[in-house]
């Protein structure tokens, strides 16, 4: 029969349990598994598969946040250069535009030099 001890680790360990073994796992439930770990090991230290699986989640989660602020800066560039773009565009519009209906992207002085 098991002792009362082994019952709280038993649940806390199946509930682990499913959350590492979820299809996709996410930040926020790699830090619910890093916390039932930590109170899994206060009843079974020497724990190896809970050890292991904690070097993981950590890991795991410092990956994620990297990636969140390397996506959430590319985003931001992103926006950035597309308001650029954006402004460029109208600059070779108003550029192109010399008002003889032609638009070649070429100054009327450098028209001009051409013809010569």
């Amino acid at each position: 029969m098991e002792s009362k001890e082994s019952e709280p680790t038993a649940l806390m360990m199946s509930e682990f349990l499913v959350l590492v073994s979820a299809d996709t796992l996410t930040v926020d439930s790699a830090e619910q598994a890093l916390k039932l770990s930590a109170q899994i090991l206060e009843y079974e230290p020497e724990n190896k598969l809970i050890k292991e699986y904690r070097t993981t989640l950590r890991d795991f989660i410092e990956h994620e946040m990297y990636e969140s602020k390397v996506n959430d800066l590319s985003d931001e560039d992103s926006e950035d250069s597309k308001e650029e773009d954006d402004d460029d565009s109208n600059d070779d519009e108003a550029d192109s535009d010399d008002g003889d209906g032609r638009s070649g992207g070429y100054s009327s002085s450098l028209k001009v030099n051409l013809r010569k």
